[in-house]
């Protein structure tokens, strides 16, 4: 989790709140300042990105954003997974076929 501070126009914390909501940000608190407003809370550390992207659009390109990593949680509904992209050394034979056809450069049989 990254611990995040916003400051953002006044006028747009109606538009940005509920979008750090679908980012499962969570505001922490919110602060006016003069015609702005400083809101602070954490967002999972896979959203940071996401939300950079979406900020200028939201804001006008008038909302500042600094985030920080906080602390890890445990993730909750399924575990992120990547399909494997090379061979598997688990499987051994093909495994060695394929390191042996780099080593070589033979053609696959």
């Amino acid at each position: 989790m990254h611990r995040f501070r916003l400051d953002l126009p006044a006028d747009v914390v109606g538009t940005v709140l509920p979008v750090l909501a679908g980012l499962g940000a969570a505001p922490r608190s919110s602060t006016l300042r003069g015609a702005s407003y400083l809101v602070e809370g954490e967002v999972p550390a896979g959203r940071v990105h996401a939300l950079e992207q979406r900020l200028p659009g939201l804001t006008r390109g008038e909302g500042a954003l600094e985030a920080e990593f906080d602390h890890y949680r445990p993730v909750r509904g399924p575990a992120p997974s990547r399909p494997r992209w090379d061979h598997d050394p688990l499987h051994r034979k093909e495994y060695l076929l394929a390191v042996a056809r780099r080593v070589t450069g033979r053609p696959a049989r």
